[in-house]
């Protein structure tokens, strides 16, 4: 799952994975779960964030975040808080626009038109903020707009180094693509050119990413 639509949810859920989003969920899950929070329909949220996290933390990858999670299901919880204390304040006749708001349009009187065109239907998708605009309550974990995350078993478009690793302590070069190395006696022009010659047979001949060495070669020898 990719998204998280909180008014699929009971409160008491949507309060649950405010707190416990984020942690790994087999620790949760060691625990009673409080009154109204159904593990089924939790677990999958707390396992995808989890997984996430992870995923961002060895591999890079680009998503929402989970304090902007966090965020969502509070303004969630905060506005439906707001709805059910202006629900109380009205007849049962109206309250339901108060619960529902989403679900109808007001014209210029105010008045309140149920179902009308652009409104939520079935149930509570979005909310009118302070300009009267409508936000939806859709938490996408990974939006569209996140950019493309290559995975680290997908070899991605690499620039040939321009130079040898060259270590003079170890007495020795290296190359930058693949950590071969190649020896050389302390203080021996000689030694040391004959090392080079065998790096750049290296880089000529090796299996490994072959077009990317040629053209390390060419940056470094024919330079």
């Amino acid at each position: 799952m990719d998204q998280l639509e909180p008014a699929l949810y009971s409160d008491a859920e949507v309060e649950f994975l405010h707190q416990k989003v984020g942690e790994n969920p087999l620790v949760v899950f060691k625990y009673p779960l409080p009154i109204g929070v159904n593990s089924a329909a939790v677990k999958p949220v707390l396992t995808r964030i989890h997984d996430l996290l992870q995923l961002e933390k060895l591999e890079g990858q680009k998503w929402l975040g989970l304090e902007k999670v966090k965020e969502g299901l509070e303004v969630y919880l905060k506005e439906r808080a707001f709805s059910k204390e202006q629900a109380k304040r009205l007849s049962k006749k109206t309250k339901g626009v108060a619960l529902y708001s989403s679900m109808y349009a007001f014209d210029a009187k105010g008045r309140a038109h149920h179902g009308a065109s652009g409104t939520d239907s079935n149930y509570v998708r979005s909310y009118y903020d302070k300009e009267g605009k409508r936000v939806p309550f859709l938490i996408e974990f990974i939006p569209p707009d996140t950019p493309e995350w290559t995975p680290p078993w997908v070899t991605a478009t690499r620039e040939a180094p321009k130079d040898l690793l060259e270590d003079l302590e170890k007495n020795r070069l290296e190359c930058k693509i693949c950590a071969h190395t190649e020896s050389f006696r302390a203080e021996s022009r000689p030694s040391y050119n004959a090392a080079r010659a065998r790096m750049a047979s290296h880089m000529k001949k090796t299996d490994f990413e072959p077009d990317l060495h040629r053209e390390y070669y060419t940056n470094v020898f024919k330079s």
